[in-house]
């Protein structure tokens, strides 16, 4: 644990950005996932074409080969923003405790990410609601947030 806090500034930041991506769609690992990540930067591509371009063609986004519909474009765009604000709100409660801003992404990037590689400031030490935000943070990230929101939005809607 103590090497892991030693890992320069840039390292850190890599590793954050690696845990947020993930691994790929059907894997188990959390983090909002890289076919997720192409999808976004192709809509990002869509949206700039559509406004330089000519305004009768058609764009679209493809995977494979295959058109990817814009309800599906805009769910996997949804997934990423919902992963982006637990990876805030956790890094928030951690840096108004007092860790730091990078120590905070860190470990909060890893629990979404269900990574289970930490820095010494996880530990015994650690609060015990902190230790709850992480063990909520690593059920949406090998649940999928969406899932687990859908199913606690259809036990209250009952």
């Amino acid at each position: 644990h103590r090497d892991l806090h030693r890992l320069i500034r840039r390292q850190r930041q890599m590793c954050i950005r690696d845990r947020l991506i993930g691994a790929s769609m059907g894997s188990t690992g959390g983090g909002f996932k890289q076919y997720r990540l192409i999808i976004l930067f192709k809509e990002f591509r869509r949206v700039i074409e559509r406004s330089i371009g000519p305004k009768e063609k058609i764009y679209v986004v493809k995977m494979r080969g295959e058109v990817v519909n814009d309800e599906e474009v805009i769910y996997h765009i949804d997934i990423i923003g919902l992963y982006i604000i637990a990876l805030l709100f956790t890094t928030l409660l951690f840096t108004i405790t007092g860790y730091t801003l990078v120590d905070s992404l860190f470990v909060s990037s890893s629990a979404l990410g269900t990574v289970g590689l930490q820095t010494s400031i996880v530990g015994h030490g650690l609060e015990w609601w902190l230790k709850l935000v992480l063990s909520i943070d690593m059920l949406l990230g090998r649940l999928e947030i969406l899932t687990v929101v859908s199913a606690i939005y259809s036990v209250f809607k009952k």
